[in-house]
């Protein structure tokens, strides 16, 4: 899994084999053990601000809306 950070700031990247169905992920540079592995989405992602009670941060977990909405995408 990998968390966002914006384009140049990354430290992984990707590359898509159309030909054999694949996404490469490649080290942009050093990756010490127990870094976080971030990618760029992309300039059309976008994120809304949630607050930490809609979040269930309170309970430490997401909210059940959440969960409905997880469990419905087809992988």
């Amino acid at each position: 899994m990998f968390n966002h950070e914006p384009s140049g700031l990354e430290n992984v990247g990707f590359v898509r084999d159309m030909d054999q169905a694949l996404i490469k992920y490649i080290a942009l540079r050093d990756i010490a053990a127990g870094d976080e592995l971030c990618i760029c989405y992309g300039p059309n992602v976008w994120f809304d601000i949630v607050s930490d009670e809609v979040r269930g941060a309170d309970a430490g977990h997401s909210p059940p809306e959440a969960d409905d909405f997880l469990s419905s995408i087809q992988l």
